[in-house]
């Protein structure tokens, strides 16, 4: 079983694993934040991280309703302002953050007009 198969057992199927040797708690716990109904459990696992493996899937297992849950994993958004700011300063996101906080918007868009490298938009 995988991860994710943990995951569906706990949530939907509602069969219990006897084998959890790839049972991963972060990932479950990241997977149930992203639920209304099952937000405060994944926060209580948070907090209670030093249990065993069995102990956090049994939790999740009595616990969580079955329910057919699907949401896609949140992705990172990219900023084209931070990204310029780091590519022309060649900073770090945090130094760049904060750069960004001191720029106006546009001193940002000279920025940008110095990084275009031409071709189609």
């Amino acid at each position: 079983m995988t991860p994710f198969d943990h995951i569906k057992s706990l949530s939907k199927t509602k069969q219990y694993a006897e084998d959890i040797t790839e049972f991963v708690p972060h990932l479950t716990n990241i997977s149930f934040s992203l639920y209304e109904d099952t937000i405060l459990l994944a926060n209580e696992m948070n907090m209670l991280h030093e249990l065993p493996d069995r102990m956090q899937y049994d939790f999740y297992f009595y616990a969580v309703r079955p329910r057919s849950r699907y949401t896609p994993w949140p992705k990172k958004t990219t900023d084209e302002n931070l990204a310029a700011i780091q590519e022309y300063y060649k900073y770090s996101t945090r130094k760049a953050k904060q750069a960004m906080a001191l720029l106006s918007d546009e001193q940002i868009e000279i920025i940008k007009k110095r990084l275009y490298k031409g071709g189609p938009e």
